[in-house]
């Protein structure tokens, strides 16, 4: 099956491939998202330390990051669906997808490491424990998502795929070059014909 071309490059991996990993996905946020959504409503953050108020700000932020997360999952396990397997023309649209859910994921490696550093500094002395443990439950499972998602990609890395993406170019160019001069041809053989014509 075709590869799917992302930054430029071809990946050793379909766009109707994408539906199993985007549903283990969503699994996991989902069940992240409930986690987070129950501690932010029942746990009580009203004191007024410095810590509690940034461990309150790090679980909404998290809530947020992680439902443009499933959001965006759901779209492209929905489009890896669509066509064929040598049918890519429906999951044309896969690719923005999947550049949207790169930078969702830069936000929320950034959130990652600001959450590791509040850890850091306050998980020992800061309160409620409840909040605190199930943030540290959610950071742990995002570095090994990451680490898993780093070694999926580094699988399905293909060396020529640069190349493979140039090649395509060059040949989808000279494709419609052909095209164009066929068409321009038959329109001299027209315009030559009805010339002729009048002629006689």
């Amino acid at each position: 099956m075709p590869g799917v071309v992302v930054f430029g490059r071809r990946w050793s991996i379909g766009s109707d491939d994408l539906v199993v990993p985007m549903i283990f996905m969503i699994v996991v946020h989902s069940a992240w998202l409930m986690a987070l959504g129950i501690v932010r409503g029942i746990v009580d953050f009203t004191s007024p330390e410095e810590c509690t108020v940034n461990l309150r700000d790090l679980i909404l932020g998290y809530i947020i990051i992680v439902s443009f997360c499933i959001i965006l999952e759901v779209c492209i396990a929905f489009v890896s669906t669509r066509g064929s397997i040598l049918t890519q023309t429906p999951r044309a649209s896969i690719e923005y997808l999947l550049y949207g859910r790169y930078v969702v994921g830069l936000v929320e490696l950034a959130w990652l490491i600001l959450g590791a550093v509040w850890a850091s500094k306050h998980y020992t002395t800061c309160s409620p424990d409840s909040a605190k443990k199930t943030l540290l439950g959610v950071m742990i499972c995002d570095w090994l998502l990451i680490l898993l998602l780093v070694i999926s990609m580094w699988c399905s890395f293909d060396s020529a795929g640069r190349k493979w993406v140039k090649m395509k170019k060059f040949q989808d160019s000279m494709k419609e070059r052909r095209n164009t001069d066929r068409r321009r041809g038959q329109n001299k053989r027209q315009s030559g014909s009805r010339r002729n014509w009048r002629q006689r």
